[in-house]
């Protein structure tokens, strides 16, 4: 029994030694070899190293065993302490450099070992690359910069478990140039590099910039060094401008620069006697000027007339027009009908650009005078009537004599003293009905069943188109009704307006696209009669839209349909008017963007004379218009000027529309204290339109946009931007009867 257990015994042994390979002397087990390693995984910065030994173990060989290393990681290198283990060594060193660019991240390593009649073997490393200590720097590609001028280049370093100072210096600048760096050394992630140009030659030069720290190789980044002669251009906005005698009109005058961004002052010499020219501005560090350019008594003719700009430092440049002078227009006769409740305390006339001269007070509104061409006409209202209450406003107009003319002939539209009474029927509690009679109306909330009754106030005498409209919940116009040529007695009632009879107008509908916007506009269509009357039919906010139309078998000859579309934007409002005499599918096709004004200061005193001026746009050809507001409305400190100016005073499109509050100082009759207070806070309206011209009437066809904005202003300085609040512009100047009565419609919306 002793004997057996000892046999077991030993067989468990032999079997515990042949599974672990690690029994000596044991001739039954077979040759073999194992590769261990002292570490599976290493960790080594950028640039630097680290070894790990390898152990072989042998069972039942003593032959020599090869080493050999495996990877696929750019930039590593792997060298044997000993490649060959002779017999007896089982030990040797692995050492690994990893170079300064090496990616950072993971990578794996091969230890193979061969031996002759045994299996080779292997041991994984895995490689573990890490960001070495130290930093990087970076800088722009270029710098341009002008002979003379300074400019920065900011560095940046980027710093990894590293914090001492890096020292920097400067390679490859032109002679005449210096350079400095702040702050230098850097204990921070930036430094900035000024260079001056000096008296360094126009070229481009490539510089270096190094970084120098301590235990560290020297960082160096390239960027390019440009030192560009500085220019500019002359360009004119037209190359003929002609002008009766005692005419004035601008050309836009634009500067393309280049590396250069001096003061550059403008002079004119050509000009023929008589004629004179200023700039404004005189000088800039802009893009651009206008030259105003009156012709004065210059005789007739054609002189080259030339513009001339100069910058310290550059040569001068030049750019010329031709100034063709007509004679002076022969004296127009003109009267003007004013439409104002109020009585002018002063009435006045300029004939060119002449002095103005004084008209006597008419206690009918009508005036007459003489103007050669083109001129301009003011007055001076007390508001509402009681200027020392309320204060003063001054409305000027800049046009031709036959503008003149047309805006001041025609009947005033007053309101009448006629009172007309009348009913509805047809119109539910939830819906409204709207009536007008010339240019009386008003509003009557429905009733089911029952036959409202209504009443309209200061109704003219004569006849006059009757418009009543059904609106329903959300504002369509569902019926219409239409009485043409009504002339009723004073106290009269109407028949009942029924919506419900066979008189009732069902609208069409037709489709309106509005274009040249991002923001969603307000777009709305009214019936205009041929005697005057006008009624809102659709008011909507899309893109695209169906509006109300009257039917073509309802219309007479003067009928139109108006439909306009607003849009209000940070830079202001902008809207586009159609007129046509049918329904039918319309693009409203929205003007650009306003160009910014100026405002300059003329005089100071005794009351402030401001000019606004506006760069012209092709799309806004017709007049521009402006209105000068100080102090609280409706009180005795409130003045207002408006300036309205059409494109025949200017003898076609200006190079800028220059709107001047006129000098009435040494006028007959004038008070100072009518006029603007010096150096006092102004709000600032301006306008310009296009399309229709202002004199023209609105038939089939017509069609007008405009550009709007407000802003505020002292007397003394520029134009400082405001929130938009469209105010009643142009309803005083007189324009066409249909054109301000778009005009109003568009300030009560708004509203």
């Amino acid at each position: 029994m002793r004997i057996g257990l000892t046999r077991l015994r030993r067989s468990i042994a032999l079997a515990a030694c042949a599974s672990l390979g690690a029994c000596r002397g044991d001739s039954t087990a077979p040759s073999s070899i194992e590769v261990a390693l002292s570490t599976t995984t290493v960790s080594i910065a950028q640039g630097a190293s680290s070894t790990v030994l390898i152990t072989v173990l042998r069972t039942n060989f003593a032959g020599e065993v090869q080493l050999s290393v495996e990877h696929s990681v750019n930039g590593l290198t792997t060298t044997l302490a000993d490649a060959i283990l002779p017999a007896g060594q089982s030990q040797t060193t692995l050492h690994v450099g990893v170079g300064s660019a090496v990616s950072i991240g993971i990578g794996n390593v091969t230890v193979r070992a061969r031996g002759a009649n045994v299996s080779d073997k292997t041991a994984a490393l895995t490689l573990l690359v890490t960001q070495a200590a130290g930093y990087a720097i970076a800088v722009p590609g270029t710098l341009q910069l002008a002979p003379g001028q300074s400019g920065v280049i900011n560095v940046a370093i980027a710093r990894h478990a590293f914090s001492s100072p890096v020292t920097f210096s400067v390679e490859g600048l032109p002679t005449g140039a210096t350079a400095s760096f702040a702050p230098n050394p850097s204990t921070s992630d930036a430094s900035t590099l000024t260079i001056s140009t000096g008296s360094a030659a126009p070229g481009s030069y490539p510089i270096t910039v190094r970084g120098s720290a301590g235990g560290l190789t020297d960082r160096v980044v390239a960027c390019m060094l440009t030192i560009a002669a500085p220019t500019y251009s002359l360009s004119l906005g037209r190359t003929t401008l002609t002008l009766q005698q005692g005419q004035s009109s601008s050309i836009a005058v634009a500067l393309s620069r280049s590396d250069f961004t001096g003061v550059v002052s403008f002079s004119v010499v050509g000009l023929p006697a008589g004629a004179t020219a200023s700039f404004t501005p005189a000088s800039t560090d802009g893009n651009s000027t206008v030259l105003i350019v009156n012709a004065g008594a210059a005789p007739a003719g054609s002189s080259p007339v030339t513009i001339r700009a100069n910058a310290t430092g550059l040569a001068e440049r030049a750019a010329s027009f031709t100034l063709a002078v007509a004679p002076a227009a022969a004296p127009t006769s003109v009267s003007f009908q004013l439409c104002d409740a109020a009585t002018p305390v002063w009435a006045g006339y300029q004939s060119g650009a002449g002095s103005w001269v004084s008209l006597p007070i008419s206690a009918s509104g009508s005036y007459s005078f003489s103007i050669a061409g083109v001129g301009g006409l003011a007055f001076v209202l007390p508001r509402y009537g009681d200027g020392a209450r309320f204060g003063y406003e001054t409305r000027v107009t800049y046009a031709s004599a036959a503008e003149l003319q047309s805006f001041g002939s025609g009947a005033c539209v007053l309101a009448g003293a006629k009172t007309i009474r009348g009913s509805v029927s047809g119109v539910q509690t939830n819906e409204a009905a709207d009536i007008a009679l010339g240019s009386s109306s008003t509003t009557v909330a429905g009733q089911t069943g029952a036959t409202p009754a209504f009443t309209l106030a200061g109704v003219m005498e004569g006849a006059h188109d009757l418009l009543a409209t059904r609106t329903v919940a959300g504002g369509e116009v569902a019926r219409l009704i239409i009485g043409r040529g009504l002339d009723p007695a004073d106290g009269s009632t109407l028949p009942v307006l029924d919506f419900g009879s066979s008189t009732a107008l069902a609208p069409i509908k037709a489709t309106a696209t509005v274009t040249g916007t991002g923001v969603t506009p307000l777009v709305f269509s009214e019936f205009l009669t041929a005697n005057g009357t006008a009624a809102l039919l659709t008011i909507v906010e899309a893109m695209s839209v169906s509006y109300s139309a009257v039917p073509p078998t309802s219309l007479i000859a003067g009928d139109l349909h108006a439909l306009v579309a607003l849009v209000e934007e940070a830079s202001g409002l902008r809207g586009v008017v159609t007129y046509n005499r049918q329904a039918g599918a319309r693009t409203l096709a929205l003007g650009p963007v306003l160009t910014q004004p100026t405002v300059t200061s003329l005089s100071t005193g005794p009351f402030a004379r401001l000019q606004l001026l506006i760069p012209s746009q092709t799309q806004y050809q017709a007049f521009a218009y402006t209105e000068f507001l100080q102090g609280i409305d409706s009180t005795a400190a409130s003045r207002r000027v408006s300036i309205l100016a059409t494109a025949d005073y200017f003898n076609g499109l200006p190079g800028a529309w220059i709107l001047p509050i006129p000098d009435l100082a040494e006028t007959a009759g004038v008070t100072p204290t009518w006029g603007l207070a010096p150096s006092a806070y102004t709000n600032v309206y301006f306008e310009v339109d296009g399309g229709l011209a202002a004199s023209a009437p609105t038939t089939d066809g017509s069609e007008f946009r405009f550009a709007a904005s407000q802003a505020a202003a002292t007397t003394s300085a520029g134009l400082r931007p405001t929130r938009l609040t469209v105010s009643r512009p142009l309803a005083t100047n007189r324009l066409p009867a249909r054109r301000s009565t778009w005009e109003a419609l568009r300030t009560r919306v708004i509203r």
